[in-house]
């Protein structure tokens, strides 16, 4: 409460160190939504240095920074982390009525595959058969248009065509197949569940518990190929095994890690779709229910 108060108090003196100050609790909050460390996790290896004398550290690439998931208690959840990032990723502009779309970011041109654009409702004079002016107004409905045709200057640069679709039309199609969707629902819900997951590569629960079984014995036969790496250095460098030997032996070791870690990835990943589908095929049935 005595923040609060103390924020009042700065806007009625200063309203620029308002401003300033709440600049700067939206950058945080920014910040912290960047981070999968609020969600859990740990990150490590973000970069490193070319040379123990260099100041300057190097960013490295999403491939070789390291996470380790589930390792302290969360501050945000997992779901609406990523679905964040996700909202982040497009810019929403409100008009002048501090009103904007909320279909801004969700419908992607059929050809070329790019964002659709949302345009708002606008007026401009209207004109009479031989394009005079005539003093009425005409009002041109929300809509959206495809970003690559917008985006192009030239009409010889434009890569697609002006596809446009008003905002009426998208609210109604979704109207309609929110319907269809219930009626499914109420009819066969088993099968509405198996259609939902029908996209995944993950079908069921038991498909789930032999990825875990394997990732297991994967991630058990990785730590055995660590401490066998390390057997042969010893071993070569006390002389008990010959270098020859020692290099094919932590060739083959390394070559088979390597395989395992992708082979991990791969599993991991498909687990983590499992677990969103059911997320939001659950979900999505409470809000039925």
């Amino acid at each position: 409460m005595e923040a609060v108060k103390l924020n009042n108090d700065m806007a009625k003196t200063s309203p620029s160190a308002a401003g300033f100050f709440y600049r700067r609790i939206g950058v945080s909050i920014v910040r912290m939504l960047e981070k999968p460390e609020y969600m859990g996790d740990t990150v490590n290896s973000r970069s490193h240095k070319e040379s123990y004398k260099d100041k300057k550290a190097v960013k490295n690439s999403s491939d070789e920074i390291l996470v380790f998931r589930n390792t302290h208690e969360p501050i945000i959840d997992r779901r609406t982390w990523y679905m964040v990032q996700e909202l982040r990723k497009t810019v929403r502009r409100i008009d002048t009525s501090g009103e904007g779309s909320p279909l801004t970011g969700k419908l992607f041109c059929a050809d070329c595959g790019s964002k659709m654009y949302y345009r708002r409702t606008g007026e401009r004079a209207g004109r009479d058969w031989r394009g005079m002016p005539d003093g009425t107004v005409r009002k041109t409905p929300a809509s959206f248009n495809c970003g690559t045709y917008n985006s192009s200057r030239k009409q010889n640069d434009k890569k697609c065509s002006s596809h446009c679709i008003q905002e009426d039309a998208v609210r109604q199609i979704l109207l309609e197949t929110i319907r269809y969707a219930l009626k499914s629902v109420r009819m066969d819900e088993a099968a509405f569940i198996q259609n939902m997951r029908s996209a995944s590569e993950v079908r069921d629960k038991s498909e789930v518990k032999k990825l875990k079984t394997d990732l297991s014995k994967k991630e058990k036969r990785f730590a055995d190929l660590d401490l066998l790496i390390k057997k042969v250095y010893e071993d070569n460098a006390m002389g008990k095994l010959p270098d020859r030997r020692y290099e094919m032996l932590s060739s083959d070791y390394e070559k088979e890690q390597q395989e395992l870690e992708i082979s991990m990835k791969e599993i991991r990943e498909k687990l983590i779709q499992f677990e969103d589908d059911t997320d939001r095929t659950e979900e999505f049935l409470s809000l039925v229910s």
